[in-house]
């Protein structure tokens, strides 16, 4: 799948309730980078606010403004992790109504999937469906887009990428292969003016598992290893 999606909270709190709301976030899953947890940055800061009618101030009366020394704590934070940390924090916060912001973030691993490269010679959408077609042994490839787009660059994502369709756009890919998509890639690939090609997922991935094959017998079999590939010859 894509690159993790991660997101950083900043929350501003009183200097006395940092520990609090720090272990708070960090027991629901924020602030994990590698081998290290309960990772934080805090700076000191000033918030100003002046309650209203009906509240219930932390610190300060109603009708009168305030000025609090207060904590802004950061933390990162996985996707999936993000609603359960949010309520740890607002529940380990001393304030009636909690000031925070969410940041998504964008984290490169150390490996990337994919690649995308010029075609020797530029060719209409359909034409190319056609020629990988052939050279993927599926006479069954799917193309959503416009078939007398020019494609000039490719972008190939094996098995099912289709959610690497806004990564092949920002790269200035013309089209995208992939194994499988789903519905919704269909009309994102219109809406993204990226051709989308439906190419089958053993047959986008079978060249790679092939090479791979290739390069473990080159380094197995001189050590009385035998290399099977499953998906036939390699």
């Amino acid at each position: 799948g894509p690159a993790r999606q991660d997101y950083k909270i900043a929350v501003f709190t009183p200097t006395e309730h940092i520990d609090a709301v720090i272990d708070a976030m960090a027991n629901a899953g924020a602030g994990v980078i590698g081998l290290y947890r309960r990772c934080a940055f805090y700076a000191a800061g000033t918030g100003t606010y002046e309650p209203m009618e009906g509240a219930n101030p932390y610190l300060g009366q109603v009708g009168k403004r305030e000025h609090a020394e207060e904590m802004r704590i950061e933390m990162l934070v996985p996707a999936e992790r993000l609603q359960p940390v949010i309520q740890a924090m607002l529940r380990a916060h001393p304030y009636e109504e909690v000031a925070y912001d969410v940041y998504p973030l964008h984290v490169h691993g150390q490996h990337a999937l994919g690649r995308v490269g010029a075609l020797p010679k530029p060719m209409l959408a359909r034409e190319l469906r056609d020629y990988l077609a052939e050279k993927l042994g599926n006479p069954y490839v799917r193309m959503y887009g416009k078939p007398s787009k020019l494609i000039r660059t490719l972008a190939v994502v094996g098995g099912s990428g289709g959610d690497y369709l806004p990564d092949a756009q920002r790269a200035h890919a013309d089209a995208l292969l992939t194994g499988e998509v789903r519905h919704h890639h269909t009309w994102e690939a219109w809406a993204r003016d990226v051709v989308l090609f439906e190419g089958g997922h053993a047959e986008t991935e079978t060249p790679g598992t092939q090479r791979l094959a290739d390069r473990l017998r080159e380094y197995l079999t001189p050590r009385g290893v035998e290399v099977f590939f499953a998906g036939g010859e390699a």
